[in-house]
């Protein structure tokens, strides 16, 4: 999802840059669903398709777009309003 997420975030699309985290969810889960596809067609030397497995892959994702969500929440510059702004007297 990490790799993703970059090159989604750098690229010069403003589109791509807002919702970076989103598509680098998505394109994370559709890859583990399409392992758990070629796990249940024998492409793999496994047991077949696990469910225990594509919550863990869901699981990942949610923690990984929170952990991203807050660094970005707590990296963000704050701004300061015109009412939060003190004004010293000369």
């Amino acid at each position: 999802m990490a790799a993703t997420k970059i090159l989604a975030s750098i690229s010069r699309y403003p589109l791509l840059r807002k919702h970076s985290t989103s598509i680098g969810s998505i394109l994370s889960l559709a890859a583990g669903a399409a392992k758990e596809a070629a796990d249940q067609l024998g492409l793999f030397p496994s047991a077949g398709a696990s469910a225990r497995d594509a919550v863990a892959d869901l699981l990942g994702v949610l923690v990984a777009a929170m952990a991203l969500s807050l660094g970005k929440m707590l990296l963000r510059p704050r701004i300061d309003s015109e009412h939060n702004r003190r004004v010293l007297p000369v």
